[in-house]
């Protein structure tokens, strides 16, 4: 798949590494669309087609888990965008939330080459 037809959601409630991953993508020429929590994802995600979210897992208003939850009921599986949380405390079961939908989890602080990476391969 071409980078111009990937479109990515980033959902950060820290405001400069959500403007640095925006910037950064949109320079390596993909489509992209930011969110400062997952309220505003949501109205995002409600109008645009996107076909990965990355989220922060640890934000105010709602949290990345409750974020997924409500993706998941507004998408059926063939529609759902691959779903990558990003976060930094190390006490999540994976398992779970890959079985909620996550197609898996990026360690704070990350590289963020090797996000773009992640998502040009998935």
């Amino acid at each position: 798949m071409s980078d111009e037809k990937i479109t990515v959601l980033i959902v950060d409630d820290e405001k400069d590494l959500l403007d640095i991953c925006v910037e950064t993508f949109e320079l390596e020429g993909f489509r992209v669309f930011g969110a400062d929590n997952g309220p505003r994802a949501i109205e995002i995600l409600k109008t645009e087609e996107v076909d990965v979210v990355v989220s922060d897992y640890m934000m105010p208003e709602m949290s990345g888990r409750e974020f997924l939850e409500k993706l998941s009921s507004l998408f059926d599986r063939d529609s759902f965008p691959k779903f990558f949380f990003s976060t930094g405390a190390m006490d999540i079961d994976e398992k779970s939330l890959i079985d909620a939908g996550a197609t898996g989890i990026i360690i704070k602080p990350f590289d963020i080459d090797e996000l773009i990476k992640l998502v040009r391969e998935s």
